[in-house]
């Protein structure tokens, strides 16, 4: 009898995946493995101990960690790499596209998740409620204090507007909000065509009349530092940033550079360029902003989203077959959509 297919699952307690669905799923027709690969780069001696634990992989399903060239050379079987989520920046697309080896993520799972964890950051901010809970907290009641602004009374300005920019469009139209977007990558006749929303062709004139400003495009060279200190300064003085995405599309110096120096209003960051984020980072001491770490999707129903239908694609190649959500990434030149 041939053994079963390995499916290694990159998790552990502070990046799970849903097991129990995955094992219910693919428990028949695969040796589940989970690897807790940690969520940074690996050292050069546990890199090699974790290629041990997976060098027998036909799939390998990423949460934490980063899939390396040397992890995917390593691995000879390896047919299909697929995130838990929607980006694929700590995959090495090169070394896949040329090993052959299918890159998939799961687009859309994570939209509502997220894009209500922006609004709630964003409405934190409005109302001053960390500021008033720790007042609170301290024995403190001072009303006066905490005068804040209504979410449906300003213009929401999204950067990128794919499943994540979409759903948030949708939920703050609820409020009330005036809702604009800019896409770099959206079809140019299509810009025009979202109801309810006003798209716009050019970054600065949605920067210069947004009260809050989500970003929501995925982490590509052409978008590393993508908001800048010259963006910021396009910015109304009392504005939100919001970054839910990816942390290197913000000029991480930039944003503590104008939040000293009064240009926007406060930010709302759940991703950084360096993760875990340092704790010696400036960011930290801003009370105007609000800092988590990395748990936009982090819901139990978009966990449970997540795991059933990555677990649809790894049925696919494990049945012969092509998945449906390949990547093509923009910007990187590579497409690993036409795999043979």
């Amino acid at each position: 009898m041939n053994a079963k297919p390995a499916v290694i699952v990159t998790s552990h307690k502070e990046s799970p995946v849903d097991l129990e669905i995955v094992r219910g799923e693919l428990g028949d027709r695969a040796s589940i493995r989970v690897v807790p690969l940690p969520h940074r780069k690996l050292t050069p001696v546990e890199e090699e101990a974790f290629i041990s634990q997976m060098v027998d992989a036909v799939v390998i399903f990423q949460r934490p960690g980063f899939i390396t060239r040397k992890i995917i050379e390593a691995c000879p079987h390896l047919k299909f790499v697929i995130t838990h989520g929607a980006g694929v920046d700590k995959i090495d697309l090169k070394a896949c596209e040329e090993r052959g080896v299918w890159v998939g993520n799961v687009p859309g799972a994570n939209a509502n998740a997220v894009a209500e964890q922006v609004v709630a950051g964003i409405m934190v901010l409005l109302r001053r409620l960390t500021i008033a809970n720790a007042s609170m907290h301290r024995g403190g009641w001072k009303r006066g204090r905490y005068v804040g602004r209504e979410f449906s009374e300003g213009t929401l300005g999204i950067i990128g507007f794919g499943n994540v920019g979409r759903r948030l469009a949708q939920i703050a139209s609820g409020f009330g909000t005036r809702v604009i977007f800019y896409d770099p990558y959206l079809e140019r006749g299509k810009i025009h065509e979202t109801p309810g929303v006003t798209g716009y062709d050019n970054l600065d004139d949605l920067l210069g009349q947004s009260d809050y400003v989500s970003i929501h495009v995925p982490l590509t060279k052409e978008t590393t530092g993508f908001i800048g200190l010259r963006e910021l300064r396009l910015m109304k003085k009392e504005a939100i940033l919001v970054n839910t995405s990816r942390g290197g599309i913000i000029d991480e110096e930039a944003l503590c550079v104008a939040l000293r120096g009064g240009m926007i209003g406060g930010a709302v960051l759940d991703v950084f360029s360096e993760e875990p984020l340092p704790k010696g980072s400036p960011l930290r001491h801003f009370s105007n902003v609000v800092l988590t770490p990395h748990i936009g999707g982090s819901t139990r129903e978009c966990l449970q989203r997540i795991a059933q239908k990555a677990c649809e694609e790894i049925l696919l190649v494990l049945s012969g077959q092509k998945p449906v959500n390949l990547v093509r990434t923009a910007g990187t030149g590579i497409d690993l959509t036409s795999r043979a």
